[in-house]
């Protein structure tokens, strides 16, 4: 067989055939769970683990706000990282190596790439990027203005304003 069955899979001939095409029809599959996922504006994954048991955990212990894009078992390729930088994921795995060469390519293309060996560590930090996120999108009002004037400055514009409520701070 050139690929691993899923866990709990029955394998006889027919099997194998059925296995085969949804393996061919994967590639389209994997795109269309890219588009839902960057439409909902969720956390993806790609996701790699030492086997298939503890692939299937982990996918069942994540949060709902995380959608996968790609899962396998086996070490973290450069497939995979090319792969998270086409759809801004983050690349996770479960206690398999992550070979030099693509650490490397991770830190060239700005790709976080984990490993973890413990599964409840793994939850926990992606439960905290999750949150994380969460609180990046919540806003905070400390004033209002209104704008009087905009004055080109350098290579982007400067706005007069006439503060009317709270305060207003440079960023």
């Amino acid at each position: 067989m050139s690929i691993v069955p899923e866990v709990g899979s029955i394998i006889s001939d027919r099997k194998v055939d059925d296995v085969v095409k949804a393996v061919a029809a994967a590639p389209l599959q994997r795109e269309m769970v890219y588009q839902v996922a960057q439409k909902e504006n969720n956390i993806t994954i790609v996701l790699n683990a030492d086997t298939e048991g503890s692939l299937e955990a982990i996918k069942y212990a994540l949060p709902e706000e995380i959608k996968i894009i790609s899962q396998k078992t086996g070490e973290v390729s450069e497939a995979d990282i090319l792969l998270a930088k086409s759809t801004r994921s983050l690349v996770i795995s479960f206690n398999v190596k992550i070979r030099p060469d693509v650490v490397k390519l991770a830190q060239t293309e700005k790709i976080l790439a984990k490993n973890y060996n413990i599964i409840y560590e793994m939850l926990d930090e992606l439960k905290d990027v999750v949150e994380g996120k969460k609180l990046d999108e919540m806003e905070e009002i400390y004033g209002v203005a209104q704008i009087m004037a905009i004055f080109p400055f350098d290579k982007t514009l400067a706005y007069g304003v006439n503060v009317q409520d709270g305060r207003v701070a440079q960023r």
